[in-house]
């Protein structure tokens, strides 16, 4: 962490706050973070990979948005927040080009997002009708 932490602060002293590694960085810490289980600063870092990105001056088909938007999602898909995991991996494919390799697995981890919520809507459907009919009985 500390490796990177330092790099960001070389490119901000160079007058780069937005220079494609400052934006590795950021994914990298996210990642390392995203493997120790410490959410709050893997989606942190995620975020001001995508800021950084934003106000690069990199093409819109960039490798580097795919890697950030797959990664933010991995991450919110391994929290639960499949929703949020879905428009994260729409956002990769956004960006992806048609030749891209991870087309393929985006769309598979999509199917599994989606999948999750309708198993988390079926158990809350189910839940509601054991309700009403526990009430219906008493």
């Amino acid at each position: 962490m500390n490796y990177f932490q330092r790099v960001i602060s070389i490119y901000d002293h160079l007058g780069l706050p937005h220079h494609q590694n400052v934006i590795q960085c950021h994914r990298r810490c996210g990642y390392l973070y995203r493997k120790q289980h410490d959410h709050q600063p893997a989606f942190a870092c995620y975020e001001q990979a995508i800021f950084h990105y934003e106000k690069a001056s990199l093409p819109r088909r960039h490798p580097l948005w795919v890697l950030i938007y797959t990664n933010s999602a991995d991450k919110y898909n391994f929290v639960v927040p499949y929703n949020r995991a879905l428009e994260e991996y729409e956002n990769a494919l956004q960006h992806s080009s048609t030749e891209s390799l991870k087309i393929s697995r985006i769309y598979n981890a999509m199917d599994v997002c989606r999948s999750q919520i309708i198993k988390a809507d079926v158990h809350q459907i189910l839940i509601l009708m054991l309700h009403e009919l526990e009430e219906r009985l008493l």
